[in-house]
């Protein structure tokens, strides 16, 4: 079955990282994907944010007619019509925030409404939980959620359910490892799903 997973956190967290690690492991093999790269980061290379060297990437072709790929278009409503005609497919929104700061929105929610027809995942990955919209999270099967900094009452009024998650992830110890996270179960219906996609760890 297909699945909505949100991804949060800060920048150099982990967040892309974990979204090409996901789209380029076999959990995920019979489905395709489709990308917003917005930062350019899913071609053949990429700038570590954190080193700043070029690394290899999940070189995905722009060509958004072949079944794996990505858009750098930068035009929202476009994207949102390229998603709309795929199916069975991987669709990753990079920084999701900007399609809920207007009209686009409401297409976004309608694609996630919609996805028992089109039977494809959706990655949403969010800077910050304040900026998640409640009726999306609402949506979700599955939260990932890295070291945010966001504070305590913004995290419980949004679902208190992640509030110990992210309780465990900002009070650890200064210098602890980057790329750390919690995954939370918002709609458990699919255990062995959810087993697969979780160990689908970063590297």
């Amino acid at each position: 079955m297909p699945h909505n997973i949100l991804v949060c956190g800060m920048m150099k967290q982990g967040k892309s990282r974990y979204a090409r690690k996901l789209i380029v492991s076999n959990n995920l093999d019979q489905f395709g994907c489709l990308v917003f790269d917005v930062n350019d980061e899913y071609g053949q290379f990429r700038e570590d944010r954190e080193t700043g060297k070029i690394m290899p990437s999940t070189n995905l072709p722009t060509d958004t007619n072949l079944p794996r790929s990505r858009y750098i278009g930068g035009d929202f409503n476009e994207f949102l019509a390229i998603a709309d005609n795929k199916k069975h497919t991987t669709i990753i929104f990079e920084e999701a925030t900007s399609f809920f700061m207007g009209a686009t929105g409401q297409k976004v929610r309608s694609l996630v409404t919609r996805q028992g027809h089109s039977k494809n995942n959706y990655v949403f990955i969010f800077h910050s939980i304040r900026t998640i919209p409640p009726t999306l999270l609402g949506l979700m099967h599955y939260v990932v959620l890295f070291k945010t900094n966001d504070d305590e009452d913004t995290v419980k009024k949004r679902d208190p359910k992640l509030l110990p998650f992210w309780f465990q992830l900002q009070y650890k110890e200064d210098g602890a490892k980057p790329y750390s996270l919690n995954w939370l179960e918002m709609k458990p219906f699919d255990k062995k799903a959810f087993e697969v996609l979780k160990n689908s760890k970063i590297k």
